[in-house]
């Protein structure tokens, strides 16, 4: 996968999320409506010290949890603009995205936490293009509604 499609795909699996009013760490927090990513930042497995943040790289977008259980993306890096759709499982602590619109489908699970209006996804593992092809990566995401 090259680097460019690397980086939109990284943010369509980001989206954007949304914010419940309190902490819901813990319980179901529901996060269906429109989110803006405030962070989308990709670690190396093999070398914790290598990261790229695509919000910080100037990547913007929006991310529409559906109440449906679909989600769908709204995102430019530069000139690129994607859009990508899927499905999502939403646990108590867990949120899973199936990213339907690539072939084939690609699933990554997060640990989730919603606090006020800010949305946090860590533990991501998936593949990302440093710059040397792809390797394996962590994916951490926080969003804002």
């Amino acid at each position: 996968m090259s680097r460019a499609k690397g980086l939109l795909l990284a943010v369509a699996l980001g989206g954007g999320l949304a914010a419940c009013s309190g902490d819901s760490t813990g319980s179901n927090p529901n996060i269906v409506g429109v989110w803006t990513l405030t962070k989308f930042e990709f670690t190396s497995t093999a070398s914790p010290s290598t990261k790229v943040d695509l919000i910080a790289a100037g990547a913007h977008g929006t991310v529409t949890f559906n109440s449906n259980g679909t989600w769908s993306t709204a995102v430019t890096l530069g000139a690129q603009n994607n859009n990508s759709n899927g499905t999502y499982t939403e646990g108590a602590s867990s949120l899973t995205l199936v990213v339907t619109s690539d072939t084939p489908p690609e699933t990554v699970t997060f640990d989730l936490v919603v606090s006020g209006n800010t949305l946090s996804l860590t533990g991501g593992t998936t593949t990302f293009d440093f710059g040397t092809g792809e390797v394996p990566a962590h994916l951490s995401i926080t969003a804002t509604k």
